[in-house]
C-alpha cells in the first residue's frame, strides 16, 4: 500500500437493486510444509479451535508470501485459511472454471469470446475440457454507472496493513463508495473496516485492477474469520475482476474487506474498490447434505475437466499386503470416523459397506485406485453448499506412502478418514488452512495425518489468502445446519482421540514429510446467489 492514497468518492446508485451474482472460485492448491499451532476461541459461539501463527520453510517462489503471513499483525482472533484438494507440487495448480459469456463480452468484447471457445475446444483451459456454461451470468455489473476514472476528492494517509489498522469506510445504506488503492508488493494487504453487519445485510464489493495487478478480495467477520474469498483465479481469459456479493447469515460487530494480490501471482498495481451495503435481504437457510461413502467402485468418474476414470472396489491390500483381507473392517472404521467428524452437523453419512446407495440429492465420495500426486480430490469448493450432488475421490492405493511408518489398521483408517472428511469439507464450502489439527489443513506430515483431525479454527493457508482464519465449525453450521451442543461434545471427543494417538506415537517416532502428496479440488458450478 502507499503512504498517500486518493480518498473516497461517493455516488448514489442509478437504480435500486443493482447488484452482482457471485460465482465460486476454483483451484487445485499445492501445499507448502509448515508447522506450529496456537489456540483461539470464537467469541460468539464458544467453539474452541486453532488460530495459527507459523514459521515457514523458505521456498524461493513463495518467500514473500510466507514472510507476509509470518509478520502480519493479525486480528483479535488470529489468522489463516485455505481450500482445495490434497495434490502434489510446491506451487498452486489452478483448476479454474470459465466465466460466463455475458461477463466476458461485457469486459473484453466479442473477439476474446471466440478465442475462449477455441481454447475450450482444445482442452487447454483449467483442469481440462469438461466444462459447461450456465444459463445465468456469473456477474451482473453493479457499478457500471460509476465514473471510476474521476479525480479523487482528497488523500487518505492511514496505514491499513492489518485488521487492527483497518481503514474505516463510511458505508451507508444503498450508497456506492469507491476509493483508489495500491498493492505495492506481493505481501501487501489493504484492510478496510466496513462497520457492523446485521443478518440480511447484502455486501457488494468489486475490485477494478489496473494493468499488472491480479487482485484478490476477501470478506471477514469481527474475529478475522473468512466469509468469502474471491480472486483472479476464477476466470480463464485474461483477468476478470474479483468481487463479493454476500448476504450476511449472522451479525458481526465489525466486518472487514481486504484487498491484496492473488497468491502466487507476485503482482502489483493500483486498483479501484467499489463497495455498497444493502440491508433487508433474506439470508438463505442452511442446506442439509447427504453423503455416500462408496467402497464398491464406480465407472466413468470425472469432474472439473479431469478425465473420466474407472475406480475399482476398495481393496485394502492395494495399500499394503499387511491389510489383505481387512477391506471390510477398514471401510467400517473409516465410515465410523467420518461420521464422528460431522457429529452435530446436518450431514447424513451413508456407506456402501452398510448396504447404502446413492439416492436423490447425494454427494458421493469414492474410495479406491491410485494417483501419483493426490491423496484426494473434490469436485469443487462449494460456497455454502449450493450444490448437493457432487463427487470426490480418495485415492486409497496412494496411502502405500505411509507404509514406511508401519501404521496399524487403526492409524490407516484414521488417515483415510481425515482425507475423506477434508474432501467433504470442500464440497460444503471449506478451503485450505495451516494447522495440523484441522481437517482442512494441508501442512501435516504423514505421521500427523494418522492422528485424529477435526473441524476447528485455523489460519488460512497463504496460497488462499495472506491474512485471516477459517472458523470451520461456524461456517459448516451456516452451510448445512448444526446442533451446537453436539458439535462441542464431538470436538472434546476428538481432542481425546488425538491425545491417545499421540501417546501411541511418542516423540522421536519416525515421520515422513508429505512432499508430493496433497489435496485438491477442481471445477466449480455457479453458487446460488444469496
Amino acid at each position: 500500500m502507499r503512504t498517500r492514497r486518493p480518498a473516497l468518492l461517493i455516488r448514489k446508485p442509478e437504480q435500486e437493486g443493482d447488484g452482482m451474482l457471485l460465482r465460486e472460485r476454483s483451484w487445485c492448491d499445492a501445499d507448502v510444509a509448515t508447522d506450529s499451532t496456537g489456540t483461539g476461541k470464537n467469541a460468539s459461539d464458544g467453539l474452541t479451535g486453532l488460530a495459527i501463527e507459523r514459521p515457514f520453510i523458505p521456498d524461493p517462489a513463495n518467500e514473500r508470501v510466507h514472510a507476509a503471513l509470518k509478520s502480519s499483525n493479525e486480528p483479535r482472533a488470529n489468522a489463516g485459511r485455505g481450500g482445495g484438494d490434497r495434490t502434489g507440487g510446491d506451487q498452486p495448480l489452478l483448476c479454474k472454471e470459465p466465466d460466463r459469456l455475458a461477463d466476458l463480452q461485457r469486459r473484453f468484447g466479442t473477439t476474446p469470446i471466440v478465442l475462449f471457445l477455441l481454447l475450450l475446444l482444445a482442452g487447454n483451459l483449467g483442469c481440462g475440457g469438461d466444462f459447461s456454461l450456465s444459463d445465468n451470468p456469473s456477474l451482473v455489473e453493479p457499478f457500471s454507472q460509476l465514473d471510476l476514472g474521476a479525480e479523487p476528492s482528497g488523500d487518505e494517509l492511514a496505514e491499513n496493513e492489518s485488521f487492527a489498522q483497518a481503514q474505516q469506510l463510511p458505508v451507508s445504506v444503498r450508497v456506492d463508495y469507491t476509493l483508489r488503492g495500491s498493492i505495492d508488493s506481493a505481501d501487501d494487504v489493504d484492510v478496510y473496516d466496513a462497520g457492523p453487519v446485521e443478518v440480511g445485510d447484502r455486501i457488494l464489493a468489486e475490485v477494478f485492477a489496473d494493468d499488472g495487478l491480479q487482485a484478490a478480495i476477501a470478506f471477514f467477520d469481527e474475529n478475522g474469520h473468512s466469509l468469502l474469498v474471491n480472486d483472479s483465479r476464477n476466470a480463464y481469459l485474461g483477468r476478470l475482476e474479483p468481487y463479493v456479493d454476500l448476504v450476511a447469515r449472522r451479525g458481526s460487530a465489525q466486518a472487514y474487506l481486504v484487498v491484496t494480490s492473488t497468491p502466487g501471482t507476485l503482482s502489483t498495481g493500483d486498483y479501484t474498490l467499489a463497495v455498497r451495503i444493502d440491508p433487508g435481504a433474506e439470508a438463505l437457510s442452511p442446506t442439509p447434505q447427504r453423503i455416500l461413502l462408496n467402497f464398491d467402485g464406480a465407472e466413468d468418474v470425472g469432474f472439473g475437466g479431469r478425465p473420466d476414470i474407472d475406480i475399482p472396489a476398495f481393496d485394502a491390500a492395494g495399500i499394503s499386503p499387511t491389510f489383505a483381507g481387512a477391506s471390510a473392517d477398514l471401510a467400517e472404521q473409516i465410515t465410523a470416523l467420518v461420521r464422528e467428524d460431522f457429529a452435530g452437523l446436518d450431514v447424513e453419512i451413508l456407506s456402501t459397506v452398510e448396504g447404502a446407495s446413492a439416492d436423490g440429492e447425494t454427494s458421493v465420495i469414492h474410495f479406491g485406485t491410485y494417483d501419483a500426486a493426490l491423496l484426494g480430490v473434490a469436485e469443487s469448493v462449494d460456497e455454502y453448499n449450493g450444490e448437493t450432488r457432487q463427487d470426490a475421490i480418495v485415492f486409497t492405493d496412494t496411502f502405500a506412502a505411509f507404509n514406511p511408518l508401519n501404521p496399524s489398521i487403526d492409524e490407516m483408517a484414521q488417515a483415510i478418514a481425515n482425507v475423506a472428511s477434508h474432501e467433504i469439507g470442500h464440497l460444503l464450502g471449506l478451503v485450505h488452512t495451516s494447522g495440523s489439527e484441522d481437517l482442512m489443513d494441508i501442512t501435516a506430515s504423514l505421521s500427523q495425518l494418522m492422528l485424529d483431525q477435526s473441524f476447528v479454527v485455523a489460519g488460512l493457508h497463504p496460497t488462499v489468502f495472506l491474512i485471516g482464519a477459517q472458523n470451520s465449525p461456524v461456517y459448516l453450521s451456516d452451510s448445512v445446519g448444526a446442533d451446537a451442543a453436539v458439535q462441542k461434545a464431538a470436538a472434546r471427543t476428538a481432542l481425546m482421540r488425538r491425545a491417545a494417538g499421540l501417546l501411541r506415537r511418542p516423540p522421536g517416532s519416525p515421520d515422513l514429510p508429505r512432499s508430493g502428496l496433497h489435496f485438491g479440488s477442481c471445477g466449480h458450478g455457479p453458487r446460488r446467489p444469496d
